[in-house]
């Protein structure tokens, strides 16, 4: 699919972004960016998004994080947390859960488990300044286990963010089977692909981590998403996609095709300062059928952005079930999705991204629309006319627009709902 590039702004001045535990990146976009995405390279200094295929060049060509040039020797600092599991207590206690990221498949150059690991390695990713180490061995394994584990069982941690694993996969030369693993391996490998060692190393884990919580938190990452890696998952999150409702909104729809029982998270929502509370509706609407995920300072926030979102998230919460666990049809993939339907028995939801008419199909009792899009003449379509309604129209902020039964004898109706907004019927 084509991107479609404005032409860029004048970059704001960019203060220092405050760091946030587990954000390897914060870009900071211009008012209007999130809805237009009008991001380029020029602006941002960094190369345009790259296929979804060219992931691990695109993860192999960037500059190395000092995250993974140290991994495997990731601890709290004393100075900075002197009491870590306190810490995370306090956490819990505010009704929140509380992951730790890890990058299974890496022992930095300077951390104290590449000398450990050494011989037990498929490759070095020198600009990654990390190698990447064989699941077949046990000795990796049982190192990984370790170490993963101690996060929930020492800091009683909710669970952990385990990242990378598509990374694991490495294209062998020409001419060589698909199966076989190029360079390097360990010499107490114990099984014959790559594959079937990662399957290993994350039933190790999974079975470690259940034993101490039943209920164990763990996050994978679009990219490895297969059904085999079902069991050992309970939420999968979109690859990045920062300052793009689209990409967001895709991204989403993709994975409740394919997650299988997996929850599906949005990759982080960021804004400018400044951003219109009708923008922050629209990207919260661009993951309106998975769960959001916001990583902006709330403290920042105007009162009018807070209302939006604090609209929106109880919008997501109060038909959750609608939303998230329902049959979901998103239509049109060739145009990015511009209508997403979900459908649980009588209740009916749409998120309209594009001027496109509706069509509610059979009984209903409960009817959304998300409208995102600045088209603000939402048009419908029934198969039967639907009588009297009760229709209630609300702005991004959750004020009333209008309200009122309106009977409805034909097979159409059009109402005016802002965008941001939301179109709630009732019968």
């Amino acid at each position: 699919m084509r991107r479609l590039v404005g032409r860029p702004r004048p970059r704001p001045a960019r203060p220092r972004p405050r760091l946030r535990a587990g954000v390897l990146h914060l870009v900071r976009a211009a008012p209007g960016d999130d809805l237009r995405r009008r991001r380029t390279a020029r602006r941002t200094r960094r190369p345009a998004r790259l296929p979804h295929a060219d992931r691990r060049r695109r993860l192999a060509d960037r500059r190395t994080h000092p995250l993974l040039r140290h991994h495997r020797r990731l601890a709290a600092r004393p100075q900075d947390f002197p009491d870590f599991a306190g810490h995370v207590r306090r956490i819990q206690a505010l009704g929140l859960s509380y992951l730790l990221w890890h990058a299974i498949p890496f022992a930095g150059d300077r951390s104290a488990a590449a000398k450990r690991l050494e011989g037990h390695t498929l490759t070095h990713l020198p600009l990654l300044e990390t190698f990447l180490l064989d699941p077949r061995s046990a000795t990796v394994r049982a190192h990984q286990v370790e170490r993963l584990a101690a996060a929930v069982e020492q800091h009683g941690v909710d669970g952990l963010k385990v990242d990378f694993v598509d990374t694991f996969a490495r294209e062998p030369a020409p001419g060589v089977a698909p199966d076989t693993v190029p360079g390097a391996a360990s010499p107490e490998a114990d099984c014959a692909t790559v594959a079937e060692g990662v399957q290993k190393l994350l039933a190790e884990l999974d079975a470690r981590l259940r034993a101490t919580r039943p209920d164990v938190l763990v996050e994978h990452r679009q990219d490895y998403t297969g059904p085999g890696l079902w069991p050992y998952a309970t939420m999968v999150r979109a690859a990045d996609c920062p300052h793009s409702a689209v990409e967001n909104r895709v991204r989403t729809a993709d994975l409740r095709l394919t997650a299988g029982p997996l929850a599906v998270h949005a990759d982080p929502l960021t804004w400018h300062p400044q951003e219109s509370p009708e923008q922050i509706a629209v990207l919260l609407q661009s993951v309106l059928f998975a769960t959001a995920q916001v990583s902006v300072d709330l403290a920042a926030q105007d009162a009018d952005q807070l209302t939006a979102l604090a609209f929106w998230l109880s919008v997501m919460k109060e038909h959750r079930d609608l939303l998230q666990r329902s049959e979901l049809r998103p239509h049109r993939p060739e145009l990015a999705y511009p209508v997403i339907e979900a459908r649980d028995g009588a209740r009916l939801a749409f998120g309209r991204y594009a001027p496109l008419p509706l069509w509610a199909r059979g009984e209903w009792e409960l009817l959304l629309v998300a409208n995102a899009d600045q088209d603000t003449l939402v048009r419908i379509e029934f198969d039967r006319a639907p009588g009297t309604v009760d229709l209630l129209v609300q702005d991004c902020l959750g004020g009333t627009v209008a309200r009122a039964q309106t009977p409805v004898g034909g097979t159409e109706l059009s109402v005016r709902v802002p965008t941001g907004g939301l179109l709630t019927l009732r019968r």
